[in-house]
Order: structure tokens, then C-alpha cells, then sequence
């Protein structure tokens, strides 16, 4: 600067690299407090599927102790829970895209879930 013009003074000299990171500090500070909260409920959700998996899993108990001793395996036990329990996951997804296709109608109404014959 002093090369270009001797009287001008200088005023806060800093490197491109400190400006940069200045002028993102804000944003990175909210992008941090979003991962963790999207980490929480990320954990929230889990723990509530595993909660409810449990729970299900608990109740029928007996009749997977029947299917055991008439000769089912613990792995085909364990593929049925797990492919019943989530079975109501993508019904869920399908059901929030649903609803964001239509306008004015709810996911439950028949003629947006039936197939369209009339067309």
C-alpha cells in the first residue's frame, strides 16, 4: 500500500483468509446448532423405533416361542419381527409425499388412493 500512496493511512490489516472466515462464522455457527439438533432427533427417532420394535417383538413372545419349537429358525424370527415392524415406514413416506401432491384432499380419501378407472 505504501508503494501505491505514502499518505494514506492504514486502517484494519488483515489476510483474505481472516475475512473469509469472519464473514462465515455466523453461518457456521448455524449450521452447527442445526446438526446437532437434527442429530437429537435423528437419535430421538431411532430410539422410539427401537422402542416400539421392542414393545411389539415383547407382546408376540409366545408365538415366537411356537414357531421356534415347531422348528422355525432364530434368523427367519428375527427377518418376520424386523419385516413387520417396518413395514409401516414407507407407508408413512408414501403418505407424507401424498400429501404434498395433493391440494385440498387428505391422503385418506378414497378416490386419491383408489385407482383412477374413470380416466
Amino acid at each position: 500500500m505504501h508503494e501505491v500512496d505514502r499518505d494514506r493511512p492504514l486502517q484494519r490489516l488483515e489476510t483474505m483468509a481472516a475475512l473469509v472466515s469472519d464473514s462465515v462464522t455466523r453461518r457456521r455457527f448455524v449450521l452447527f446448532v442445526s446438526l446437532g439438533f437434527a442429530s437429537l432427533a435423528l437419535l430421538s427417532a431411532a430410539f422410539g423405533t427401537y422402542g416400539v420394535v421392542s414393545c411389539g417383538t415383547r407382546q408376540r413372545e409366545r408365538e415366537f416361542g411356537i414357531r421356534l419349537a415347531l422348528g422355525a429358525t432364530p434368523g427367519a424370527m428375527r427377518r418376520l419381527a424386523l419385516g413387520q415392524a417396518l413395514v409401516p415406514v414407507p407407508v408413512r413416506a408414501l403418505a407424507h409425499i401424498t400429501t404434498s401432491q395433493l391440494f385440498g384432499v387428505s391422503p385418506a380419501h378414497p378416490l386419491a388412493l383408489g385407482p383412477r378407472r374413470w380416466a
